[in-house]
């Protein structure tokens, strides 16, 4: 654990261990297991995690989140079409001093819209999404989830 906190500290990342640990304790914003099972019908889910990005000062994300967003979508309907019961789950935090995402609203809402933009049906997508500022912390707060 603490060095886990070291490296993420030495990497100029903006929240402790006590933070993650906070949001993976379900203290923090994030969906709970049993907050997505009461969503869906019975059977295996298919969780489709869109990772975060970049967005600009107005909040509209870059090409990456667009082609992500498209990628989920036609996902989505296959696993719909094949009878599988699925929802999407939009990652990014927001934080003082992190240039991916310049605004006040988390990461994950730009990702969100994007996904609604490419067609994905709104009960289809799982709020609030992941308040992730990296890879490490959507693969911490993800493992929860399981």
């Amino acid at each position: 654990v603490s060095r886990l906190s070291a490296a993420l500290r030495m990497a100029a990342m903006v929240r402790t261990y006590a933070e993650i640990q906070a949001l993976l304790d379900g203290r923090g914003e994030t969906p709970s297991a049993s907050a997505i099972a009461s969503l869906v019908p019975e059977g295996p889910l298919l969780l489709i995690l869109i990772l975060g990005s970049t967005n600009d000062a107005a909040g509209k994300p870059d090409g990456d989140v667009a082609l992500r967003a498209r990628l989920a979508v036609d996902l989505y309907r296959r696993a719909c079409a094949a009878g599988r019961a699925a929802l999407v789950l939009p990652s990014g935090g927001v934080a003082p001093g992190f240039s991916f995402n310049p605004t006040e609203r988390p990461h994950w809402e730009c990702v969100a819209a994007a996904l609604e933009d490419a067609g994905l049906p709104a009960a289809a997508l799982l709020r609030p999404g992941l308040p992730a500022l990296h890879t490490v912390e959507e693969a911490l707060l993800c493992r929860t989830l399981a």
